[in-house]
């Protein structure tokens, strides 16, 4: 690209075009935060989705972290939120059709 520059929300900091990610390559919008500064963002996000904050019910989570690790996934580093609300439903559904 030419010599645009952009502020990054999170740092303060002026860089060149080429330092933040394209969100929409039809009209070349970027994201708000530098590449540095959004990997940092994501990366301390996904921390919070472990087992350790989940608050439901006991036999729950241990059912989805033994179902995650059939299917190959590593469960000593999270549950991702969804799968667990996911879980939840499946298992709701399950024991009303054990009635």
């Amino acid at each position: 690209m030419s010599d645009l520059t952009k502020i990054c929300k999170e740092c303060k900091e002026e860089f060149p075009y080429e330092e933040f990610y394209i969100t929409n390559p039809k009209y070349q919008t970027r994201n708000p935060r530098c590449k540095k500064c959004f990997s940092a963002y994501t990366n301390g996000n996904r921390r919070n989705t472990t087992t350790e904050n989940y608050e439901g019910p006991e036999l729950i989570l241990k059912t989805a972290i033994h179902v995650m690790e059939k299917l190959g996934y590593d469960t000593s580093k999270e549950v991702h939120p969804q799968f667990m609300e996911r879980f939840n439903k499946f298992l709701a559904n399950r024991s009303l059709k054990k009635k």
